[in-house]
C-alpha cells in the first residue's frame, strides 16, 4: 500500500476541504436536517460487510468516501449514532467488520462493544476510532473485545490500511482453491 498511501493521504485533505466548507455552509444556514449522502448504493460481489457507529455526519461521510472506493473492495451494510439501534441492526446485517466510536449520541461505543461481545464467535471485527485515544479508553476497548484502535484525528489513514488488509484476506479466504 506504499504508493495508494500518497494517493489516499491526498483523497483524505480533498475530502476534509469539501468537508469543511459543507460544515461552513450548515453553520451559516443554522440548519440541523441531516446530511445525505451522494454515494450510489452498489452490491460488490465479495465485498467486505462494514457497520458504522458514528455520530458526526462529517467523519460518517468521510469514512465511506475513503472505505468504499475503488482500490477497496467494502460494502457500508449499515450505520447509526446511538448505540441502541446498532446493536439491534448489526444483529439482523451481521457485518464481517464494525467501526465504533467511543462517544456516541446519548449512549457511548463501550456499550456496542460489551453487546458484539456477547456475539461469541459470530462477533465482527471490531475496530474503535475515537477521539479519546489514551491508555486507559484503549485497555477498557480491548478488554471489552476490540480488535483494534484508532485514534481519529491522526490515524484514520491507518484505519484505511488496517481495513484493506482485512478485505484482502477476507477475498482470499472466499477464492475456491
Amino acid at each position: 500500500m506504499r504508493g495508494s498511501h500518497g494517493r489516499v493521504r491526498l483523497q483524505t485533505v480533498r475530502i476534509l476541504k469539501e468537508i469543511v466548507a459543507g460544515v461552513a455552509k450548515a453553520i451559516l444556514q443554522a440548519s440541523r436536517a441531516p446530511i445525505a449522502f451522494e454515494t450510489p448504493v452498489t452490491i460488490r460481489l465479495n465485498a467486505l460487510r462494514l457497520y458504522l457507529v458514528e455520530d458526526s455526519p462529517i467523519i460518517l461521510r468521510l469514512l465511506r468516501d475513503l472505505l468504499q472506493g475503488d482500490e477497496l473492495s467494502v460494502q457500508v451494510v449499515g450505520q447509526s449514532a446511538t448505540a441502541p439501534v446498532a446493536i439491534a441492526e448489526m444483529r439482523s446485517l451481521f457485518p464481517d467488520v464494525a467501526i465504533v466510536d467511543i462517544a456516541l449520541e446519548n449512549s457511548n461505543g463501550f456499550d456496542v462493544l460489551k453487546a458484539l461481545d456477547e456475539n461469541g464467535d459470530s462477533r465482527p471485527v471490531i475496530v474503535v476510532l475515537s477521539n479519546f485515544a489514551t491508555q486507559p479508553y484503549r485497555q477498557e476497548a480491548k478488554r471489552l473485545g476490540a480488535d483494534y484502535f484508532f485514534d481519529k484525528s491522526t490515524e484514520i489513514i491507518k484505519l484505511v490500511e488496517t481495513i484493506g488488509a482485512i478485505s484482502k484476506r477476507a477475498r482470499r479466504r472466499a477464492l475456491p482453491e
